[in-house]
């Protein structure tokens, strides 16, 4: 069978997605290097190539993810389509939207064993895109939409407050009926901390919470 030739970046985004996935599955300490390439169909030596251990792919996998997370949250606000409002939703929503990772995946990443890690990475993320989401809040204020006196402070709070309760409610990524019910709470309390008077738009029904 001939060698399947794939570009750099997208083979070591497969052996990374792969590893991951194991991990997940079999548990990171039960996961071997010769398991990720066999799932891969790639030799030892490539793995090597792209990491130094399993340690360094973890790693990677989570800087893959803010990356697109900071990528995503940069174009919704500079998305001219959407509102103030709006936008303010989406930024909600996109911290929530796993994209490619499923929800064993999901529930690895934020496991007690990965705890430091994953809090190290949530807080880069917030440092990087607090200066978007307190640009949002100075643009609703300029349109009548926000009230408040505070907008660095209130757009600080909210990604810490929210970022920070999320991780503390059990089954809370790995059970969808608790985001559900939790996700009104949040609109909620993002609408009242930014002083909105119409309202967020409930995902599932399109009513204003």
């Amino acid at each position: 069978m001939a060698r399947v030739t794939k570009d750099p970046e997208e083979r070591k985004h497969e052996i990374m997605l792969a590893a991951f996935q194991l991990f997940a599955t079999k548990g990171f300490e039960e996961t071997a290097v010769s398991d990720i390439v066999k799932k891969v169909g790639v030799a030892q030596g490539l793995f090597y190539y792209y990491f130094k251990s399993k340690e360094e792919v973890l790693e990677a996998v989570m800087e893959h993810y803010t990356k697109e997370l900071v990528c995503k949250i940069k174009q919704i606000t500079m998305d001219s389509s959407n509102n103030t409002l709006e936008k303010m939703q989406r930024i909600f929503d996109a911290f929530f939207d796993f994209g490619e990772y499923d929800d064993r995946m999901i529930s690895f990443a934020h496991s007690p064993e990965n705890a430091d890690l994953h809090q190290r990475f949530m807080f880069q993320t917030i440092k990087k895109v607090l200066p978007d989401l307190i640009m949002l809040v100075k643009e609703g204020i300029d349109e009548g939409i926000f009230v408040t006196e505070y907008p660095e402070d209130t757009a600080s709070i909210l990604l810490l407050g929210i970022g920070t309760y999320i991780h503390s409610i059990d089954g809370f990524f790995e059970q969808k009926e608790v985001f559900m019910t939790k996700r009104k709470s949040f609109l909620e309390i993002i609408s009242k901390t930014l002083g909105v008077k119409i309202g967020f738009r409930s995902q599932e029904t399109g009513d204003s919470s």
